[in-house]
């Protein structure tokens, strides 16, 4: 069977309802991301209502009971579906710059990133009309989004935010030798937001009192585009091209293509890069598990482990797992899977994690654990706790997204098909519901969504064919 037709493994349900369930997945993806690119993902009226729609419309696509009578969609249904939400996506990139740091001025300045969307479009459409072989296409596209992305980072060489300053600093300290756990930064925001960034107590003349906020991983990944390109966002921009390449890869085929651009042309995309948020290390990571999960199993458990090591929150994820295993429940099966996927998954996070919590373990546990649990209430957040503590004054507590998390996970485990798709389906969801009633959630953390829902559109099957994998 050529690439193009790979499928990864079997769906349990009926043909008709995948296909339904994925069109209506395409419209909460393409929604979503339209949504962040009006005010970046921040509360207001129109984003706050397209995010909670968004979020009921997947619900209802996991929950609605398959069809009784044969349906009249197919698998182009979900291609052409796709590629409206890619023309949707691409036409909205014309509606605001692609960062909010560009030092550039004058509408002329933007024909080159334009022409590049204009020209993306171009390859995609040709490609989807029937060309010979789609690979050359996904090169073309590939291409683009790496020329892009270089021209934003160039023209935003020092964006307004603390992430920049933590990375920048944190692959600093620790290529020249010093834990980058034991740093303070610079509070960049010093009289000039009216929000509360860090929480009482972590900001001692003008200094924050935390070093390094994300897990090792994150820095790891970092110092390439530091050492080679002088700056850590290259990193960041080979990683969500990468991330292209593996969705398009994983099962092949145009309905494949079409979701890896609609995840690269996002229309905040670019201003993810530009601000230098780690959520693109996040979507590489699942697709490279996705993509192990459908072509090269003997790698799952270190993909598995990386993506489990690159977040904190993602120890939400790891109840999801079984969605990964094989469907036999008997001893043999469940021995081998522990032994070929769910120890070296163990085995990688420890690995990444110990020397760094060896080197000072208060330090480390401080900023990568205790840190995130004292981060403050945000009332800008785009989610249903800001908007609640908007129109009454009453701050609910965070605990919700944890009960918001459980549910879906529940809603996941009984609703996912047992494939490396539903595996993704199910990280979409769950984390959707938990950033959706956190006290924060903001562009990078929906950008996550998106990036989770193209991962699973890109590998979806159709078909039952339980013999391809």
């Amino acid at each position: 069977m050529p690439p193009e037709h790979i499928v990864c493994a079997a769906d349990p349900d009926s043909p008709e309802r995948p296909v339904e369930q994925a069109v209506l997945l395409t419209v909460v993806a393409t929604a979503l991301a339209v949504a962040l690119q009006f005010h970046d993902g921040l509360l207001e009226p129109f984003g706050f209502m397209v995010m909670a729609s968004s979020l009921g419309v997947f619900g209802w696509a996991l929950l609605r009971p398959p069809l009784g009578r044969p349906s009249t969609l197919n698998e182009a249904n979900i291609e052409r579906s796709l590629m409206a939400a890619v023309a949707l996506v691409m036409a909205a990139q014309f509606t605001r710059p692609p960062g909010m740091f560009l030092d550039i001025h004058g509408l002329l300045a933007y024909v080159p990133f334009l022409a590049g969307i204009v020209a993306a479009a171009a390859v995609l459409a040709r490609a989807l009309r029937g060309a010979r072989s789609l690979r050359p296409a996904l090169l073309g596209l590939l291409a683009l989004h790496l020329m892009l992305g270089a021209w934003v980072i160039r023209h935003a060489p020092n964006p307004g935010i603390d992430v920049v300053v933590f990375q920048r600093d944190g692959v600093a300290a620790f290529l020249s030798g010093h834990n980058p756990y034991t740093l303070t930064f610079p509070n960049i925001y010093t009289g000039t937001s009216t929000y509360d960034y860090y929480g009482p107590g972590m900001t001692v003349g003008g200094r924050l009192q935390f070093g390094f906020p994300y897990p090792p991983l994150s820095l790891l990944l970092a110092i390439p585009g530091s050492v080679f390109g002088g700056d850590f966002r290259y990193s960041q921009l080979i990683a969500m091209t990468t991330t292209g390449m593996l969705i398009a890869r994983a099962r092949g085929g145009r309905m494949a293509l079409a979701a890896a651009v609609l995840y690269l042309f996002s229309p905040r995309s670019f201003f993810v890069l530009e601000q230098g948020w780690t959520e693109p290390f996040l979507v590489l990571l699942l697709a490279l598990v996705v993509f192990c999960a459908c072509r090269f199993r003997a790698g799952l458990g270190v993909a598995l482990g990386l993506f489990l090591a690159s977040k904190q929150y993602l120890l939400l994820a790891v109840p999801l797992i079984p969605l990964l295993r094989p469907l036999g429940h008997d001893r043999e099966t469940l021995r081998r899977w522990s032994l070929t996927v769910a120890l070296p998954a163990v085995a990688v996070v420890a690995v990444l994690a110990l020397p760094f919590a060896v080197w000072n373990l208060p330090a480390f546990l401080h900023d990568v654990v205790t840190l995130q649990v004292q981060q403050p209430f945000r009332d800008d957040a785009l989610t249903f706790l800001a908007a609640f503590a908007y129109l009454t004054g009453v701050r609910l507590p965070s605990s919700l997204a944890f009960l918001a998390a459980i549910l879906a996970m529940v809603v996941a485990w009984r609703r996912c098909p047992r494939t490396p798709s539903g595996f993704a389906l199910a990280v979409a969801f769950v984390f959707f519901a938990f950033f959706a009633f956190n006290k924060q959630a903001f562009c990078n953390y929906y950008s996550f969504v998106v990036g989770a829902l193209c991962v699973a559109l890109g590998s979806w099957q159709r078909r039952i064919n339980e013999g391809s994998s």
